[in-house]
């Protein structure tokens, strides 16, 4: 292999070296070389992941730093055009807390006045409904005792009928 590809690719760089290191020893210790390239291989993964890793983190910052810069900009701006403070996110989250909160507090409320309702809205009003239940009533004990006296001619006129 020509030295440009192999130091383009640097696992082949390194296993291509071990290779020729084993070459070079003695035999008998070619048996430890395949379990020291494999750990090789394994701390050149770590090391590409921490790598990676680190460059991720690096850029998230950046990132992060950009955007908070890009929010300050966009507030400045917004209150320099004449923002409602009570039209921001925070704003309008916690009032909707706080509609939760009232709406919570009302379900008792409205069911302590569910029994009120019933009553009526004054006192001569009530008055009234009183006069007229009672007028009601003395009409239908009236009206009783006329079908009570209509039930006791009725037989009379069903013999008389009949007959």
């Amino acid at each position: 292999m020509p030295s440009a590809e192999v130091e383009d690719k640097p696992d082949l760089l390194i296993t291509s070296s071990v290779d020729s290191v084993v070459r070079e020893k003695e035999p008998g210790k070619t048996k430890k070389v395949p379990r020291d390239l494999k750990k090789t291989e394994e701390l050149l993964e770590v090391e590409k992941a921490k790598a990676d890793s680190s460059q991720n983190l690096k850029f998230l910052k950046e990132k992060s730093k950009d955007l908070k810069i890009r929010i300050k900009a966009a507030e400045e701006q917004l209150a320099a055009t004449g923002l409602d403070r009570s039209l921001t996110h925070e704003s309008l989250v916690s009032l909707s807390e706080e509609l939760d909160r009232l709406q919570e507090e009302i379900v008792p409320l409205k069911k302590k006045l569910e029994s009120y309702l019933d009553l009526t809205p004054n006192p001569s009003f009530a008055q009234v409904k009183t006069e007229e239940v009672k007028e009601l009533k003395a009409l239908e004990a009236e009206f009783s005792k006329q079908i009570g006296m209509l039930t006791l001619e009725m037989p009379e006129l069903s013999k008389l009928q009949f007959t």
